[in-house]
Order: C-alpha cells, then structure tokens, then sequence
C-alpha cells in the first residue's frame, strides 16, 4: 500500500478530515481536508515517515512555518496551523483551486509575453514582500507557484527560505533550488541575497516566454555548471516576435553578477509595467528605473549594468494586454500614433464588482462604454452577475482621441442557472441555503415549524420538493421550512394552596409538572396543607420542563397554646369577701378532723 493511503480518512487533531491526496514530493504529501463541523476546505502537508526522521528536513519543515507566519499577502499562500507531534508533524495551509504554473507551461508549451509578466508581476510583488520581511525564499520555480482560476498567482513552499540576519546555510547544510531556476551562487554555494530570488524569476520568465529553459543538460550538475559559467541564448534568437524590452528584462534579472540585476523585486516589476504600457519600448544602458524616475549610476560597474529606463523612441505601435473572456490569456492590440491625443483614462479594475445600473451609470461618466456578455455557464460560488472577467488590463491607460469619446470595455459576467434542480438542502443550515439558492437567481421565504429530530435554524425540506426543476426562476419563491426544534407540549397550573401536600404533589405529577424547591413556613392553616405556589392557578407550563415551588405549612403553635387554656380552667371559688373556699393541699377536713377524734377516744 502507498505510505500516503493510511492518512485518508484520517481526523487530525480532531479537526482536519483528510480527504484526498494531491500531490507529492521528496519530504512531503498534501492532501486536500475538510475542517470538521464546518464546509471549509484547507490544504494539509504532512511530513512523510522518512523525512520525519531526518533531522535537516524536519528543520526544513519548521522553517517553513516560521517564515510564512511572518507573511500576509494575497499572492502568498497562507498558514494556518502547524503540528509537530512525535508520531506526526503537519502544515494547515490555504486550499488553493487551481493549477501549478508548471503544469500550465507543460500544457500551452509558450505564454503570450503579455500573459506571462501578467503572472510574474504577481510573483514579484509576493516575492518583494517576503523580501520587505528580510525572508529570501531560495526555492522560487514554476512548481512552487500556484494559479487559480480568475488567474490569481499564489507563491508557496517556503521550505528553505532564509532569514536575511540568519546563520549562514551551506550546500551541505540545505535543500538547493531545483538546479534549473538556481542562481550561480546558491550552485556555487556562495551567499544568496534578494537578488538570488530574483534571477530565478528571470529564468521562469525565459522559459515562459520561449517555450524552453535557457540551459539544458544531462544530469543536475551539468545544469548548475552552466548557470556559473554560460550566457543564455537572447530570447529574441527563439522568438523574434518578442519586445526587445522583454529580452532586457529577462537578460538583467540573470546577470552572473548579483550587483548587475535589478535592485529589488520592485524595480523589476516597475520595468514590467513600463513594458506593458508601451511594448516598443527599448530601455537604456547605466541606468535603472526607481519611481518611475531616471537614475544614472556611476562607476567601472556602470558599462556591465543592463539598467532599464525607457528611451521613447517615434512610436507607431502602442502595444495593450489584453483579458479574454475565457480566462487569463493576455494579447497584443495595435494603435494608430494619432497626433490628436486629448486625454488619457486608466482602465478599472471590474473583477469581483456586480454590474449593477449604478455601476454602468458611473463607468458612463469615467468615458467607458461597457459591452456585457455572459459566460458559458453560472459558477455556483460567485453571485449572479458578478463580473469574472474584463479584456482590458486593469491598471494600464488608453488615449482618447478626439474621433474616440468612450473606451470600449467587454466584461463577462457570471450568468444566473439556465434551469435550477431542487438539491436536498435537509439538515443543513437555514441562512447558507438561502444564499446558495439566491446566487441562482431564486427567492427564498422561510415558514418555520417544530421538529423532534432537526436542530432549531436546520432545513426540515423545501418547497418545491428535491428534484423538481424550476425553469422560471422569476416566478418561484423557494419555501424553506426551517426547524424551531422539537415541539414542547403545555399543561395548565391545577389548584394546589390549601389542600394538604401529598394531594397537592398528586395533581402536579398527574399533569407532569416537575416539583421544585419545597418550604415550611408556620401559617394558620393546619400542618401539612399548601400555603401558596410559585405559580398562579391556570397559568400555562411546558410539561416536565417548568417547576414550580411549594411552601407548606407548619402550623400555628400560638394557637395551640390558648386552645389548652380553653379546655382545663382552674377550678376554684371565691366568695363574696374574696376568700377562697378551697382547702389547701396539707389542712384536714373537718370530717378527718372527726374521724381522729373517734379514734383517738
């Protein structure tokens, strides 16, 4: 069995459910996982048994959860969690649908240039902002670089990335780049910097734009040498039709000499839009562009250096990239050079906004004219008429002549479900499947109703039934009949002051009411009976649920005592001068005073 199929299925710390595997390499598996109790998809990659073992590649691992923790940016894939158990050691990180940029190379073979700096401009502005953090990710190559459908890149594998400040890492000491994006130092085993990164962006632009790697041999080492010691062919030898800028740009990012390539990812990508807004530009020698400004350096340096500020030359062909509607696809437009030029308008970012009447009037003022198709079907997890894609660049500017009064822009909207089929939306969550059935364009009214079984806020059914297809969607109100919970049955409150408590407990059980707290108090009524109740008679009670409390009595002693002084009075008389006629307890009578008498005689 293959090592990975024993975490299938597998619940890792009672939270992640892994689901699938989806790819593998040297040290590592990632699987595709759910978050349990939740629908949200994440990315596990888990060590594997071999490499657990090894004390550098477990390194490796920890490395890379340190320097993606120190990063936030939408172009680097995020973590989330990390584990490093005895038995087990994991990375939870962002789920990213799509494709590697190396599997895209392996299936269109060649990028238009325009596509390829749309994806590079991307990496170097997730690469510049590791660099900000001081982290060089050493490792940068098509196959660590992910793009999702809208085109979005999502640079990951931080395995061995490098502190700036850090301890000094040899060859011997670390993983290497894979051999064909490496820079000459980290093949030579000198020290890397943020310029490292950079030459291997060049090199991914090189193959890209080409069709092919610059250097290619039979074995790792034979590759590395060259990258020391051997010059590229210039891609405009493979491809004519590339822009001479182009070619700049690749040329300096792999200078053999880390001080003759760009100074930061930033000024690359600020040559990239140079080049994007004007393809036909060529770009300078012993100058760089830094803000959009002219710096001249000086120096015996200066005759290497392959700088990158736009001489405008007489240019009769302004190059645009361009979006297609089926995705990420990036072309050339040609422009007449008018001389009538009155104003220049940048175009907007659309993607991700609803095409609203609001947002038509408002792009109508801005001067763009606004074409509206739909795609080919509804994606179910964007809202009925959001905006996919759009054909022109975001970012870049058109002029308007005076015959032009509107920029003409083609936006494709994601459309509402031809037919809906009823899913079976039973015990899922009430709110979640409004806003899915809203996303297909369809009303939805809730009508709430108990159940014994179905948690309060669930989906008991729906209205139309699973299955049924609704083909007018304007005209259907999906009913949701969603669970209050079980249905508690009422009794009402019997009559219990004054009647003794055993009577009183009797009628509360034979209406299940539970019996709560029980008192003694002294009261006038008799010992035993009911004084009063937390509850009033006839109030209604949900059975074996509600208590109510007694306080029964414990009698009047006070009463007691003056009934006892009723029953047995003092007998005696007194007569009218206030004597009392009875004889003490000691003093004879006078028939026993008699009696002695007789018998003493």
């Amino acid at each position: 069995m293959d090592n990975y199929k024993q975490y299938i299925g597998m619940t890792l710390n009672g939270k992640y459910q892994i689901e699938e595997l989806l790819g593998s390499g040297g040290m590592s598996y990632v699987f595709k996982a759910r978050v349990v109790g939740t629908d949200s998809i994440v990315s596990v990659k888990i060590l594997n048994e071999e490499s657990a073992r090894d004390e550098k590649a477990v390194k490796r691992f920890v490395n890379e959860s340190k320097a993606v923790a120190m990063l936030s940016h939408k172009n680097i894939v995020k973590i989330y969690d990390v584990a490093f158990e005895s038995d087990i050691k994991y990375l939870v990180m962002e789920y990213v649908d799509g494709i590697t940029l190396k599997e895209y190379i392996n299936f269109k073979k060649t990028l238009e240039w325009g596509e390829a700096v749309f994806y590079v401009s991307q990496i170097l502005k997730a690469l510049g902002h590791a660099h900000s953090k001081e982290i060089i990710h050493r490792d940068v190559k098509p196959q660590n670089i992910m793009i999702t459908r809208d085109g979005t890149v999502k640079v990951m594998d931080f395995g061995i990335a490098k502190l700036l400040k850090s301890e000094s890492i040899t060859m011997t000491d670390t993983a290497l780049g894979t051999v064909d994006y490496i820079s000459p130092e980290q093949a030579s085993g000198k020290e890397v910097g943020f310029y490292s990164d950079i030459y291997s962006v060049g090199v991914m632009l090189y193959e890209m734009t080409t069709g092919t790697l610059p250097f290619i041999a039979d074995s790792p080492m034979a590759v590395a040498m060259m990258q020391l010691q051997n010059d590229p062919t210039p891609p405009r030898e493979i491809d004519p039709s590339l822009p001479k800028g182009l070619e700049q740009i690749i040329i300096k990012a792999m200078n053999k000499e880390p001080d003759c390539r760009f100074s930061s990812c930033g000024a690359m990508d600020k040559a990239l839009e140079l080049l994007r807004n004007d393809p036909a530009v060529i770009f300078a020698d012993r100058s760089i562009p830094v803000g959009g400004k002219r710096v001249t350096r000086s120096g015996n340096k200066d005759q290497k250096r392959s700088s990158l500020i736009p001489i405008i030359s007489g240019v009769t062909l302004a190059f645009f990239l361009v979006l297609a509607a089926s995705g990420i696809y990036l072309g050339m437009k040609f422009m007449s050079n008018n001389t009538d030029v009155s104003t220049e308008i940048r175009i907007p970012d659309l993607v991700g906004k609803q095409l609203t009447d609001e947002l038509l009037q408002q792009l109508q003022e801005d001067q763009f004219e606004i074409t509206k198709k739909d795609a080919k079907q509804h994606d179910p997890e964007k809202k009925t008429g959001e905006i996919i894609s759009q054909n022109e660049y975001p970012g870049t500017t058109k002029k308007l002549s005076s015959a032009t009064s509107f920029c003409p822009i083609t936006v494709t909207v994601n459309p509402p479900p031809a037919t809906v089929i009823m899913g079976d939306y039973t015990n899922l969550l009430a709110q979640k499947v409004k806003n899915n059935l809203q996303n297909m364009g369809l009303k939805c009214e809730y009508k709430y109703e108990s159940h014994d079984t179905i948690v309060e806020g669930y989906v008991i059914g729906t209205k139309p039934e699973k299955g049924v297809e609704i083909t007018d969607k304007n005209k259907t109100v999906v009913t949701l009949r969603v669970s209050t919970g079980a249905k508690i049955p009422t009794t009402s409150m019997p009559q219990v002051v004054g009647i003794f408590k055993d009577d009183a407990m009797k009628a509360l059980q034979e209406k299940n009411i539970s019996i709560g707290k029980i008192t003694y108090e002294q009261s006038d009524l008799a010992e035993g009976f009911v004084i009063k109740a937390s509850v009033k008679e006839g109030e209604t009670l949900a059975e074996k649920i509600d208590k109510v409390d007694l306080v029964i009595s414990l009698g009047n002693p006070n009463a007691e005592k003056k009934e006892e002084q009723t029953e047995d009075p003092a007998e005696e008389t007194v007569d009218e001068s206030g004597t009392s006629e009875e004889q003490p307890e000691n003093t004879p009578s006078s028939e026993t005073e008699e009696d002695l008498q007789v018998e003493n005689g």
